[in-house]
């Protein structure tokens, strides 16, 4: 007989054999003599005998015998998935296939006739012991798989919590500096209460500063990236062939600026999204400002408004879903989100980096998310050259920020101190008010931010010739790699204090100002 230890390589040192019949035992050890080396087998003529069995002793692989004095053997077979780790389990028939189709589909790893040849027996057995230690090993690989993700999500929302508390943080240190200023010198418990709460503002940096090391950051790289081949790669990988429609685009490109990694993976996590609701139908791709689609509703309400006019449509076919359920999968920490994915929360952030906005449509069996991305056109050369400062010496300011309050506080400061400020939300507002021939005479902007941010803003203008002074604010250290050139830019990180503001102002401008 061949030595089917070898052939079969699996190790097994315990069986548990559920057999009433001796002649029947007598014949499985004997088919089994040959399958690894020092084998022993425990023998349970009785259903409750095999339980007790399974409870007080360990076990490799179990052959149980649908039909015993007590009963059925997907007792046995119930009982041993259950245990942790389970016992796989053969299960024997005297010839009745249909019996021993149903416990596969219950759970049994393999079904084989107790009269069958002692090859056939150990073929079963050996491959039912390789399939269920394979099972396990992609199990427990899932499970680590999964905890990484989770912690690297987590740390990645940490790190976006990190951020926007370092905003906050810069407006109230920034704002008490002016209180502290515009009022008459405090004394006692007023002037006590205003140094408490700057020791409370520089104590809570400090800890923000800490999470923001602790965290990293994710580098944003900001270029031209094609849609309509992200869309693709993520589809193929998801094992769908079809390819994205794109006659909507009318000849238009499908192209944004951003980040093709972060695109990449949110696709990727959306096209996962729609294979859990139902058969993922045809992409497609259009160009065009203009209302949802009929019946889609907003999933990030506050994003409606992004100047956004590439969608793109990602359907399916399946049971029905509410539209809350749909708007509690990409929140994860929302009321009533138990078990909703940290993955597909992360896509909330990763589209509002790059100035988009998603709604979400499900009627009946059918269902679509739409994504929506402002696209990417070079535009013409802004007018460039000398000094673009007034004649009665006042210093024009522009100020470009995504964070309302920082922004606002920004032009306050910089009025106090006599500057014309224009305060603009994004970098593309900015860049189009250099396209329509407005000037400055100092640009500050922040980093990152949805759409255009500050690195592609001042490459723009720079490319084009703008020669204007440039004061970066970010909160992130790290992130001052995503600028071309730090040569001609003063880089300030948040949270600061409005005399380094100043301070960097004057060496920016010098004494002219």
């Amino acid at each position: 007989m061949t030595d089917n230890r070898t052939s079969l390589e699996v190790s097994i040192s315990r069986l548990l054999m559920v057999e009433d019949n001796p002649m029947d035992q007598a014949h499985l050890r004997r088919s089994l003599r040959d399958l690894s080396e020092g084998l022993e087998i425990r023998v349970a003529p009785t259903i409750g005998r095999a339980l007790e069995l399974l409870q007080t002793e360990s076990f490799d692989i179990a052959m149980v015998d649908w039909q015993l004095p007590d009963g059925f053997g997907d007792k046995v077979l119930n009982a041993a998935l259950e245990l942790q780790p389970p016992v796989p389990v053969v299960m024997m028939t005297g010839g009745d296939v249909s019996d021993a189709e149903l416990m596969l589909q219950n759970g049994a790893q393999d079904f084989v006739s107790k009269r069958a040849q002692p090859s056939e027996i150990l073929r079963a057995v050996g491959y039912a012991v390789t399939r269920s230690r394979w099972d396990a090993y992609r199990k427990q690989t899932a499970m680590l798989t999964e905890s990484r993700e989770r912690s690297a999500a987590m740390t990645r929302l940490a790190a976006g919590v990190a951020h926007d508390l370092n905003n906050t943080l810069a407006v109230v240190s920034m704002n008490l500096e002016l209180l502290s200023g515009l009022v008459a010198p405090l004394s006692g418990d007023a002037a006590e209460c205003l140094s408490s709460a700057r020791e409370a503002a520089q104590a809570a940096a400090e800890r923000c500063a800490q999470l923001r090391t602790y965290t990293g950051s994710m580098e944003v790289k900001s270029h031209p990236v094609d849609l309509t081949e992200t869309v693709s790669i993520a589809l193929r990988q998801a094992g769908i062939t079809r390819e994205p429609d794109s006659s909507g685009l009318q000849g238009e490109s499908a192209t944004v600026r951003g980040d093709s990694e972060i695109l990449d993976t949110l696709f990727s996590r959306l096209v996962a999204g729609v294979m859990e609701l139902g058969e993922p139908l045809r992409p497609r791709l259009h160009v065009g400002r203009a209302p949802p689609q009929a019946g889609s509703q907003w999933i990030l309400p506050e994003t409606q408004n992004a100047p956004a006019d590439l969608n793109i449509i990602l359907p399916w076919r399946g049971r029905p879903v509410d539209i809350q359920d749909l708007r509690r999968r990409f929140d994860p920490f929302g009321e009533g989100a138990h078990g909703a994915s940290l993955a597909l929360g992360e896509c909330v952030g990763f589209i509002r980096a790059h100035g988009g906005a998603l709604a979400a449509h499900s009627s009946g069996t059918y269902g679509h998310f739409e994504i929506r991305f402002p696209r990417w056109n070079p535009g013409p050369a802004v007018h460039s050259g000398v000094s673009r400062r007034r004649t009665d010496g006042t210093t024009r300011v522009w100020v470009v920020d995504d964070e309302p309050l920082v922004l606002r506080v920004l032009v306050r400061v910089l009025q106090l101190r006599g500057m014309q400020v224009e305060a603009f939300s994004d970098g593309h507002e900015a860049y189009h008010a250099a396209l329509d021939g407005q000037h400055c005479d100092l640009l500050i902007t922040d980093l990152l931010m949805p759409g255009m941010g500050g690195a592609e803003l001042i490459d723009r203008l720079r490319a084009d010739g703008w020669t204007q002074p440039v004061i970066v604010i970010t909160g992130y250290s790290d992130q001052v790699s995503s600028l071309s050139s730090t040569e001609d830019v003063c880089v300030l990180l948040k949270p600061f204090t409005n005399a380094d503001l100043f301070d960097a102002i004057d060496a920016e401008l010098g004494e002219d100002r």
